[in-house]
């Protein structure tokens, strides 16, 4: 049984149904064609004239997966919450990620006075849990020696991210 993810442009339709970011991930089921062309539903057997109706009707009465948690943590959020890496109260960096993928770069080349700067007043954990919304990252985050600073918080802390985003993509 194939599934088609109504959050692509398939048949070049560009429905605004069919390219709402919210709607990245959700699968149906395809619907079935006949030999004159007339889409079927599968479940229910009703007959739609456009893909963009069947879409539309699946979504609403037929839908099989919402979202998964994994995916959403590896989401991109908009620039303005994204986690702005600085050094001191005031002094940018020039950093700012929008996503874990995003974070895990720049925590590698942050200057190392902002990593410690940050894990200091636990922004890291807080953004992840507040704003990407994984409490178990931010968990581990928060249970780091705090007592570490310098390369090797910044090394301790690449791990634990790094282990977690490989984690959610094999999840999602």
């Amino acid at each position: 049984m194939s599934k088609i993810n109504p959050g692509t442009n398939f048949n070049e339709d560009n429905d605004v149904r069919t390219t709402r970011p919210e709607m990245q991930g959700i699968d149906i089921i395809d619907p079935t064609v006949d030999v004159k062309g007339i889409l079927h539903c599968p479940i229910c057997n009703k007959v739609f004239s456009s893909r963009e109706d069947y879409i539309s009707h699946a979504l609403s009465k037929h839908q099989i997966g919402e979202p998964k948690k994994e995916q959403a943590f590896l989401a991109k959020v908009s620039y303005s919450v994204g986690f702005h890496f600085f050094i001191a109260e005031g002094r940018y960096t020039g950093e700012t990620a929008v996503s874990l993928a995003t974070f895990v770069k720049d925590v590698k080349v942050a200057p190392i006075e902002s990593i410690d700067f940050h894990f200091k007043r636990a922004d890291f954990q807080k953004w992840v849990a507040d704003t990407i919304g994984d409490k178990e990252l931010a968990k581990a985050i928060g249970d780091v020696e705090k007592e570490l600073s310098g390369e090797p918080l910044r090394l301790r802390l690449l791990e634990i991210i790094n282990a977690r985003v490989m984690e959610l993509e094999n999840q999602a």
